[in-house]
């Protein structure tokens, strides 16, 4: 994750054993969701500071969610047809999409 005021590396870990397909992060910015269309999860994530200057020790994972039937999507469908949404009070994210069965999926989560 970059700081794009600065263009500076703000946090790295990984977040998938696949690659991620989405990011979003929650309205006030202390979570955030991914979600990885190779391994049809999707990971909710919360960030802690500590001292002083409020120093990040890194995210901490809060729910994985195994997603069904996402698999066989191929990446343009997952840019067009998948989407992570939050809802305004940030305390439940929903995936929105397309099953490889052109069947429509709404997975939310509440978060903690």
């Amino acid at each position: 994750i970059y700081d794009t005021r600065t263009a500076s590396k703000w946090s790295t870990w990984q977040a998938h054993s696949k690659a991620i397909s989405c990011v979003s992060f929650s309205p006030n910015g202390d979570h955030l969701a991914t979600y990885s269309n190779a391994s049809a999860a999707l990971r909710v994530w919360q960030y802690e500071a500590y001292g002083m200057l409020r120093l990040s020790q890194g995210p901490k994972l809060l729910v994985s969610v195994d997603v069904p039937n996402t698999k066989e999507l191929s990446i343009t469908q997952v840019l067009l047809e998948v989407q992570i949404k939050w809802s305004h009070s940030g305390d439940i994210v929903s995936l929105r999409g397309t099953t490889t069965t052109n069947k429509p999926f709404d997975a939310k989560v509440p978060i903690k």
